[in-house]
């Protein structure tokens, strides 16, 4: 099925939340391993902020389109919404697809996205860089 995004008549319809998705199973037995995951994209993300240009570069290479299709493709604003983040408004599109999903036979079950998200991870790792930025800045 294709569905051309840019004419949904719902917003939430026009994009498709980017998740970083981990077996329960390593979360709880190795947490400091998605913490260091979830670390290594927060001080990409970062560098891509600080570094527009050359990581629209690499987005571009990595998609496999060119330069200036990756301009017309994406938001210009895209390095800098790059950070991993629990803002409720994603929350909301998360679960705005998943009851789609649901609804269109796609998932067998429902779940709660509340119960799904397991949000120590990103706080951990946000402490992680944010302690290293201010460490280099001192």
């Amino acid at each position: 099925m294709v569905f051309d995004t840019a004419n949904a008549s719902d917003p939430r319809d026009r994009s498709v939340p980017v998740v970083f998705t981990v077996r329960g199973e390593l979360l709880e037995s190795n947490p400091e391993i998605v913490t260091a995951y979830v670390a290594q994209n927060i001080r990409t993300a970062r560098w891509a902020k600080a570094n527009p240009a050359e990581a629209r570069r690499y987005i571009a290479r990595d998609t496999g389109v060119t330069e200036e299709d990756a301009a017309v493709g994406y938001s210009p604003s895209l390095t800098s919404q790059l950070e991993p983040s629990l803002d409720p408004t994603l929350v909301a599109a998360l679960e705005h697809q998943k009851n789609f999903l649901f609804r269109e036979g796609f998932l067998k079950k429902d779940f709660s996205i509340a119960e799904f998200i397991a949000p120590g991870p990103l706080a951990a790792a946000k402490k992680i860089v944010d302690a290293e930025e201010a460490q280099r800045a001192a």
